[in-house]
């Protein structure tokens, strides 16, 4: 929820504690084994340059921010995550391809996307809705 922050604090609270894990994940990866490490937080897309300091290998991204534009923005240095808004899912199965056609041509060609919801999936939402949309992007995304 970094993004209900003024500007000063998200640096101080949400990107230095998180700073702080995904260093301390890197010297375990360093240890033992590769340990990946993606950052969410949710409304600070309008400071992803902030979020790729971080040092994390991918950033989450909620429904606010343009998949085209964070990948310009973060120039191939973190892969992305997400980005549907999760009340698509209550829509029409028409609806829900469209927006699954929009976020993956947003995105583009090449690798570094794991096709998310911007956000947890809410309780009352239709499992095969649910279902649907990991059908769609299976099938949508052999394109890309």
């Amino acid at each position: 929820m970094g993004g209900v922050l003024p500007y000063e604090e998200m640096l101080a609270f949400d990107c230095y504690y998180n700073k702080y894990i995904v260093q301390r994940l890197k010297k375990v990866s360093n240890r033992n084994r590769k340990l990946s490490s993606i950052v969410f937080s949710k409304g600070c897309g309008h400071w992803i340059k902030d979020l790729v300091n971080i040092g994390s290998d991918a950033l989450g991204l909620d429904w606010t921010k343009s998949m085209n534009q964070a990948r310009l923005e973060t120039d191939g240095k973190v892969a992305l995550q997400g980005n549907m808004d999760p009340s698509v899912l209550y829509g029409s199965k028409d609806f829900i391809k469209q927006k699954v056609m929009h976020i993956l041509d947003s995105y583009g060609q090449g690798p570094g996307h794991v096709f998310n919801l911007g956000h947890g999936v809410a309780l009352d939402t239709d499992p095969d809705n649910v279902s649907y949309l990991i059908d769609c992007v299976h099938d949508l995304s052999k394109r890309a």
